[in-house]
């Protein structure tokens, strides 16, 4: 839908012969060998990642679970995917040639406005004219851990940045009531 919309196509999901001939011009490869090297198994995984915020806290970085989900997050797919692709994922082994999504190349587009729509899931980012130019999956906040309606300006833009906990600000999880800082990584 996001993709029909982008093009100018109807806006309906479905992948009809106009929107399959517009993808279809694009004659890259959607799925593309990757050979693992010994950086990307080099970990450190945390096995299971705490749900616990106090738990995070505890880390010296709130890193990947597993190897496959280091994979799907790079690749930019779900791990249902990657697995789907790749039965050996979960005892894959440096120099395993694995099948993941072609990630394309980096645009580099002018965005006036980012929208988070908790609705589609996505985040989106549209011009000056208000064309919608990129959309991306995003989780955007749940019922344990809702995420803030309204207009915000950026200010500021970290990378690998920590998490401040402020379950008297912003909402409580279970037992936690005080200030916690969970530190950088995929998972905070």
């Amino acid at each position: 839908a996001a993709f029909e919309e982008i093009y100018g196509f109807p806006v309906d999901g479905i992948l009809d012969t106009e929107v399959w001939s517009v993808l279809a011009a694009d004659a890259e490869p959607v799925l593309v060998p990757y050979v693992v090297a010994a950086e990307d198994l080099a970990g450190p995984f945390l096995g299971v990642v705490p749900r616990d915020y106090a738990e995070m806290a505890l880390l010296a970085r709130v890193g990947y679970a597993t190897p496959a989900e280091m994979f799907a997050e790079r690749f930019h797919m779900d791990i249902d995917l990657l697995r789907e692709l790749n039965p050996e994922i979960a005892t894959v082994t440096v120099g395993a040639t694995l099948t993941v999504a072609a990630t394309g190349r980096n645009l580099r587009l002018s965005i006036a406005r980012l929208e988070a729509d908790k609705t589609l899931g996505q985040l989106r980012g549209y011009d000056l004219e208000g064309r919608l130019i990129v959309a991306y999956p995003a989780t955007i906040g749940s019922t344990d851990t809702p995420s803030p309606s309204g207009l915000h300006s950026i200010t500021v833009v970290v990378t690998d940045a920590s998490y401040t906990y402020r379950p008297q600000v912003n909402f409580q999880q279970g037992n936690n009531v005080s200030v916690l800082t969970i530190p950088p990584g995929p998972n905070n």
